[in-house]
């Protein structure tokens, strides 16, 4: 796929970049993370807040860190395209979503829109992945007026050149459940940074912009496979980890079958960066006591798939 089939041509990522967008705050870029976090690293790359727990506060609003949106750019702050909404999904797997709404009373500016880190075009990198990351993958929900559809595209780059892009169009028809979405990377060499794009609208031609007040959900972003919620049943049955909430200091304990097998135990802050990765086989003691407090996400992952738990840090 050519890069130029991300969007229309000369689209100049909306033609808003030198207008509304002029008004967002380039973010510091994931590219810029010390040797130290980047070596702790799993091999499957992660994207930045990717179930859009963490957000900024603004002035008078909210931003997911880590993502550029237009509300900045709305007039008088009387609506803001991107929200933080508590609809997510799984349910047992965070608290929030992002929600994008467009509003067609405000023009350009009302566009529910978000990207990592910028709204810099040409595209730019904006985080750094390691591994090969095969597919992209997510949820959504969606209500479509006029035959908007929802547009996912990612682009991924090596040494700072674009070198492979794909995108996934929803129906122009209403999404009410929280439904699976995936991207796949058919085909690339090596790629050392990404940035991803939502779009709670098919941009056809530069100067489109969405057919009415369409509103988009979106959460839990992942490469490779999606994350799937567990109940405590389930993942009791599978690796407990106690006291939870914890000072620091907390006892990992994996049930019969997963000691016969060879797991690895992965730990996730709110912005979906590794802070923990190493193999795992038996009981264990972890001392956490380096973490700031906040709500983590524990993966214990083997051959057989992968159980997430939460784990709240309170010194």
């Amino acid at each position: 796929m050519q890069l130029t089939s991300i969007i229309p041509l000369n689209y100049c990522a909306l033609d808003i970049c030198t207008n509304n967008l002029n008004l967002i705050t380039m973010k510091k870029s994931l590219l810029t993370l010390s040797a130290t976090l980047v070596a702790t690293f799993a091999a499957q790359a992660q994207i930045p807040n990717s179930g859009f727990e963490s957000w900024d506060a603004m002035d008078g609003y909210e931003n997911p860190t880590d993502w550029a949106t237009v509300n900045g750019a709305i007039p008088g702050g009387e609506y803001f395209p991107c929200t933080k909404s508590d609809d997510h999904y799984p349910e047992n797997v965070g608290s929030y979503s992002m929600r994008l709404e467009s509003d067609l009373e405000f023009l350009q500016g009302g566009w529910g829109i978000s990207v990592t880190d910028t709204f810099a075009y040409p595209f730019e990198p904006a985080f750094a992945i390691q591994g090969h990351p095969t597919s992209l993958h997510g949820y959504y929900k969606y209500e479509s007026q006029n035959g908007d559809e929802a547009w996912f595209t990612i682009v991924l780059f090596f040494e700072g050149n674009a070198i492979f892009n794909n995108q996934f169009r929803s129906p122009a028809a209403n999404v009410d459940n929280w439904t699976a979405f995936q991207i796949d990377f058919d085909s690339y060499v090596e790629a050392d940074s990404a940035t991803l794009m939502i779009f709670n609208f098919y941009p056809s031609t530069q100067t489109d912009g969405p057919n009415g007040n369409s509103v988009l959900w979106v959460d839990n972003l992942n490469f490779n496979s999606p994350i799937t919620g567990v109940s405590t049943e389930e993942a009791d049955s599978e690796f407990a980890i106690y006291p939870n909430p914890t000072n620091g200091q907390v006892a990992l304990k994996l049930n019969a079958a997963s000691t016969s097998k060879r797991s690895t135990l992965t730990i996730y802050n709110a912005l979906g960066e590794v802070v923990l990765s190493e193999a795992i086989q038996q009981q264990r003691q972890l001392d956490l006591s380096g973490l700031s407090n906040g709500i983590y996400t524990v993966e214990v992952r083997n051959s057989e798939g992968a159980v997430q738990q939460k784990l709240i840090v309170q010194h």
